[in-house]
């Protein structure tokens, strides 16, 4: 049998092509400099996670903040809330009445909110427990976190939580685990996830938050001023010190110092003015 033959014609003229070149991956995530992470696995290219120099896991404390939570908690319940049917056009009865049964068998309903946090994080690794019987079926789906699998440049799913052998990794076996993502591609198999895009905005308004509440605190509040005799040692001035810094545990020693000095100068020259009137009267 003859191989087939090809020809392309192109403004520079008749081109042959192989037939192995046709039916194969030339552009291959291999080939790009740089992709490849350690043992052929490629890193989570989320800008946030780069620039912090962290894993996924991050992105699970802001669903501490109220606002970030609430959001994520009205967003599943708008798909949870969905009625939902099995439809069995043309499916063999049998086979009908063992996947109702399944279904039915299964939490559906937090398998759809572990589902949803593919949305969130990119991806959502979710392991499959098989019962054994007389036919295989699946008695729970768990998900499991993200920060315990990694993605290759074919895309192919490794769990690496206790991988210690960069040179011998292998991916999860078959049938044993379901990944959804969220916006994933050739060259990101990680996904996007929503979280990311509000990661500093709610970096920043935790930020601002503390600020003005220190700032509150500082200048909303009386200062405590201490005073000392000239007789006192320097373990009695130390001791001073440590009382005041734990009325102000968010001042180091050298700031407190240069502040009670300042505050005690201004004390001292507020008192001389008083008494400049008293005289002036």
């Amino acid at each position: 049998m003859n191989k087939p033959h090809f020809k392309l014609k192109t403004a520079a003229g008749t081109v042959a092509a192989k037939p192995e070149n046709l039916t194969a991956h030339l552009a291959v995530m291999q080939r790009f400099f740089g992709a490849g992470g350690f043992g052929g696995l490629l890193p989570n290219p989320d800008p946030v996670l780069r620039k912090l120099g962290r894993n996924i896991a991050v992105y699970r404390e802001l669903l501490g903040d109220a606002i970030v939570a609430g959001h994520v908690r009205r967003r599943k319940a708008a798909v949870t809330g969905m009625e939902w049917r099995l439809e069995d056009d043309g499916v063999p009865p049998d086979a009908a009445r063992l996947i109702d049964g399944l279904l039915a068998d299964i939490d559906i309903y937090q398998l759809i909110n572990s589902i949803l946090d593919a949305t969130m994080f990119g991806y959502q690794p979710l392991e499959v427990i098989w019962q054994a019987g007389k036919q295989w079926l699946p008695a729970k789906i768990i998900a499991k976190p993200q920060e315990w699998f990694e993605f290759d440049a074919d895309g192919q799913l490794y769990f690496t939580a206790n991988s210690t052998d960069f040179g011998h990794r292998e991916p999860v076996p078959a049938y044993k685990f379901l990944c959804p993502t969220h916006n994933a591609g050739y060259t990101n198999p990680y996904g996007t996830g929503d979280l990311s895009c509000v990661y500093w905005p709610t970096v920043f308004k935790r930020g601002g938050l503390k600020f003005w509440a220190e700032f509150a605190e500082k200048f909303g509040a009386p200062w405590i001023i201490g005073r000392e005799p000239r007789s006192n040692t320097d373990a009695d001035t130390d001791n001073l010190l440590d009382r005041l810094t734990a009325a102000y545990p968010d001042m180091d020693d050298k700031a407190l110092q240069n502040e009670l000095a300042r505050l005690i100068f201004l004390s001292g020259l507020v008192g001389k003015i008083e008494a400049a009137r008293e005289m002036g009267r």
